[in-house]
């Protein structure tokens, strides 16, 4: 999922550093909320500052896991219109515009190594928000940049927590196409009811899909047109 989890064996790092960053929740923001981003962006040695509104929440294959054969899995992204640049990545993406953001201290990833390894910082102190860690520009376009929402952080976190490894995400075996149009819908035998076309299988889960099926329920959830 793009992130990785570090530590320091001298809890001596964190004097003098200040509250460290924590993860808002695990709810996705609105679109139109103001963000923050963080980060060592190139064009410069020091830190920058960057600000913005959340421009939309979508879910995507992630660059990393495409790469490595994991096509199947998608998920959540948040598109936002601050500045990021090749430096950014793994800095933090801060909910509103906070009128004290971290100095020179570390970005999200270390802070986010903190708090699951509960290194030595007080916990009492309360120090900025993140809706997510920085990622990911679009270098041919303007303004699109893509932070990793806090919710997979944190199940990035849980995950390590509980088996002190990454033992990736859980997701469907079939990759899909959405019928937003009502021709699509038609010629796949789908008004009236959601649903998503399945364009691809993986073939190492016997899931009983084939090209061309239909999804319309998960888990009991319904399945929209747009996925």
């Amino acid at each position: 999922c793009d992130l990785a989890l570090l530590a320091v064996a001298d809890d001596g790092f964190w004097q003098g550093l200040g509250p460290p960053i924590r993860f808002s929740s695990d709810r996705l923001p609105a679109p139109g909320a103001a963000v923050t981003v963080l980060g060592f962006g190139q064009g410069g040695d020091n830190l920058c500052t960057t600000k913005g509104v959340v421009s939309r929440i979508d879910v995507q294959p992630y660059p990393w896991a495409r790469g490595r054969g994991y096509q199947f899995i998608q998920l959540p992204v948040i598109q936002i219109d601050a500045a990021i640049n090749p430096g950014n990545s793994g800095g933090p993406a801060l909910t509103g515009d906070p009128l004290q953001p971290v100095g020179s201290g570390p970005t999200g990833g270390a802070a986010a190594a903190d708090e699951a390894a509960g290194g030595g910082r007080d916990e009492e102190e309360v120090g900025p928000e993140a809706l997510g860690v920085a990622f990911m520009g679009l270098q041919e376009a303007q303004s699109i940049g893509f932070i990793i929402p806090a919710k997979v952080a944190l199940h990035f976190l849980e995950d390590f927590r509980l088996h002190g490894a990454f033992t990736h995400f859980g997701h469907p075996p079939f990759q899909w196409q959405c019928l937003e149009t009502q021709d699509m819908r038609s010629y796949f035998r789908a008004e009236g009811q959601g649903g998503v076309r399945v364009s691809a299988v993986d073939p190492n889960v016997a899931s009983g899909l084939q090209a061309d099926d239909v999804v319309v329920e998960l888990f009991g959830e319904r399945v929209g047109h747009d996925g």
